[in-house]
């Protein structure tokens, strides 16, 4: 060690230290080649790059001998092959065009899929990337998609926008035009990627759908004047049959106060069809004014028992009205709405019941809202059904053979009344075994 140091100590000229050094890299090149065992025609290359950079010369020349190297490079291109086919299979199988186009002036397509070539009908890609990006869609819009190509271009943002494509024998359609910049390593736009969806059916779609809403609202309208119209002449009729059955008894004809009491009843019946019609309309029309009042909802209940009972007694059925264990439940709504869903689902109750049955009312408090339940003894009703109870028109979806009166507004007059006060209305039920509709409203401050 001593001798290695003071040999450096040594006043060598520099011109001599340069020759040591080079004889001593170039000794470590030839041990290194010889190892190896690489070809004679290597040695210039050796000796040439020894003089500038003895790192660069042992890479380049592993690079072009090393058998392993030459081995590995052929696998990564193999892999990279493989990648190629992969993302080719599944742009082939997108049901959307997609493509891509240069930055230049004529914006010549590079690259398109086969949904892309047979939605343009083009006969191969070919034949498509003969087309500029321009010549795909109609003439009359080439301004805008220049304009909005450049401001794509300079924001180097995505852009979607409408546009009518053109095919190659000239039929137009409607397109989606997703367009994203290419960025390359200098950071600039070196072309566009675009995904392209054919709107051709979805547009149908949509004229279809516009087509049923004018059509419902048209007979939302019929129903609404025909209901207005039926309401004068009803009370008109209500109030003579009142004046007939009043004489009827004064002169003792109990056959005419019959026929009277029959055209009172189908009278009254169809009175509360229109003015099923009629409150329906006017929520869907955001017409209903809707009352507020905070309340005691179990009180209410309580309060209104005895009506619930006279509803069940043409059928003999008995109510039971199981109260929680808290006193109060207080809510905002209107108490009248509030009743007429609660009659709604006892009316319901008796009707599709059995006779002699016992129909729970319960009340289901918890720390945010009241559920209020209704439960018979009925027919139940099938699990394809319950999830359209509550849609308009109900019961003429869910029996072509009806064996009680209404046409199906009570249960979606019920929903929209509690909907209106942020409420929520349902139904549990099995066929044979009954059914449980609730609705619940949220809890509020006294």
């Amino acid at each position: 060690m001593r001798n290695i140091i003071h040999f450096f100590s040594l006043k060598i000229p520099r011109k001599i230290i340069s020759v040591l050094l080079f004889l001593l890299y170039f000794a470590v090149v030839i041990r290194f080649v010889l190892e190896y065992s690489y070809p004679p025609q290597s040695y210039f290359l050796i000796v040439l790059f020894s003089f500038s950079n003895l790192p660069s010369a042992l890479i380049f020349i592993s690079k072009k001998s090393n058998p392993y190297l030459l081995s590995e490079l052929r696998a990564t291109e193999k892999a990279l092959q493989a990648t190629y086919r992969h993302w080719d299979s599944l742009l082939s199988l997108l049901p959307q065009a997609v493509f891509s186009y240069a930055n230049n002036a004529t914006g010549n397509i590079l690259f398109v899929n086969d949904f892309g070539v047979k939605l343009f009908g083009y006969r191969d890609l070919d034949d498509f990337k003969k087309m500029g990006y321009l010549d795909i869609f109609d003439k009359s819009q080439k301004a805008r998609i220049m304009s909005e190509r450049a401001n794509l271009i300079e924001k180097k943002n995505t852009m979607i926008s409408e546009y009518v494509g053109l095919k190659k024998d000239g039929t137009k359609f409607p397109v989606a035009l997703y367009s994203t910049p290419i960025i390359d390593d200098d950071h600039k736009v070196s072309g566009v990627l675009g995904i392209l969806i054919d709107l051709s059916e979805i547009k149908r779609f949509k004229e279809t759908i516009d087509q049923l809403h004018s059509l419902d609202q048209a007979k939302d309208d019929f129903l609404n004047i025909a209901a207005h119209e039926l309401k004068t002449p009803l009370t008109s009729i209500l109030v003579v049959s009142e004046i007939l059955k009043t004489k009827s008894k004064t002169l003792g004809d109990q056959e005419i106060g019959k026929e009277i009491d029959l055209l009172f009843g189908e009278a009254e019946r169809l009175k509360k069809i229109v003015d099923q019609i009629l409150t329906a309309t006017r929520f869907e029309n955001k017409h209903n004014v809707i009352k507020n009042e905070t309340f005691d909802l179990l009180a209410l209940i309580k309060d209104h028992i005895s009506s619930l009972k006279s509803l069940a007694e043409p059928r003999k059925s008995q109510i039971n009205f199981a109260i929680t264990e808290r006193k109060e439940a207080w809510v905002s709504a209107d108490p009248d709405k509030i009743l007429e869903v609660l009659n709604n689902f006892v009316d319901n109750a008796v009707k599709y019941g059995t006779p002699d049955q016992t129909i729970i009312i319960k009340t289901i408090l918890s720390a945010t809202e009241v559920k209020v339940e209704v439960t018979d003894q009925g027919i139940g009703i099938a699990p394809d059904k319950i999830g359209r109870m509550f849609s308009k028109f109900s019961q003429l979806e869910n029996s072509l053979a009806r064996t009680q009166e209404g046409i199906g507004l009570g249960l979606y007059i019920c929903r929209l009344i509690v909907e209106s006060y942020k409420g929520r209305v349902g139904v549990n039920s099995a066929v044979g075994k009954g059914s449980t509709f609730y609705f619940s409203l949220p809890l509020v401050k006294k």
